[in-house]
């Protein structure tokens, strides 16, 4: 009898990445759209991460959970992935499978993992993700530094000589994100996180 084998997070982490490489580049021949893979990529001031982010004109999260993780903190996960992620998608084994759906919102995509008889891993695509439209332009601003939010602002047509440069994170995310067109915000955030030398490490 077959043993079973226990795929943890970095069993599907390689896969995955490898899939949305190929989608990635594939999606570039046709619309030219800069691209770029990011490994724990963290939202809320660092208090939250998913396990990949991708950018390729839309801002995407996959979160991993594999046999050896619990559903437990899924929940408080899709609060924080729903306020920055123009789509998400659920990356899972048939042990937890049935459960995710019942927490994971059904506009959320599935990709589920298993290994074959000959012990290699295949990623099938469940449930397509679907556009995200309660996104937060607060939160997806938070995503900056302060200097990078400030550069942001100074680009913008002023209406008056008003000076934003003794403002904190908070009171600037909140300027922009009342007076700037999302668009104009959500394509530009993704321009400097393409560019930021933050996430250099995650594309080796």
């Amino acid at each position: 009898m077959a043993r079973y084998r226990v795929l943890k997070d970095k069993d599907v982490r390689k896969e995955l990445t490898d899939l949305l490489v190929d989608e990635l580049e594939k999606q570039k021949e046709l619309d030219g759209h800069p691209m770029r893979i990011i490994q724990e990529f963290t939202i809320n001031s660092g208090n939250a991460r998913i396990d990949v982010a991708t950018i390729n004109g839309l801002l995407s999260g996959y979160e991993i959970k594999s046999d050896a993780d619990t559903l437990e903190r899924l929940p408080s996960q899709i609060r924080e992935y729903n306020k920055i992620f123009e789509t998400i998608t659920l990356v899972v084994g048939e042990k937890l499978l049935y459960n995710a759906i019942d927490i994971i919102p059904d506009w959320w995509g599935i990709i589920l993992f298993k290994e074959s008889k000959s012990g290699q891993l295949r990623l099938y695509k469940i449930r397509n993700a679907q556009y995200n439209h309660n996104q937060s332009i607060y939160h997806v601003l938070n995503l900056l530094h302060r200097d990078e939010i400030l550069h942001f602002l100074n680009e913008q047509p002023r209406r008056s000589a008003f000076s934003y440069s003794k403002m904190n994170k908070r009171e600037l995310c909140n300027i922009a994100a009342k007076n700037i067109p999302k668009a104009n915000i959500t394509s530009s955030i993704k321009n400097y996180i393409i560019a930021s030398n933050r996430y250099i490490r995650s594309d080796q």
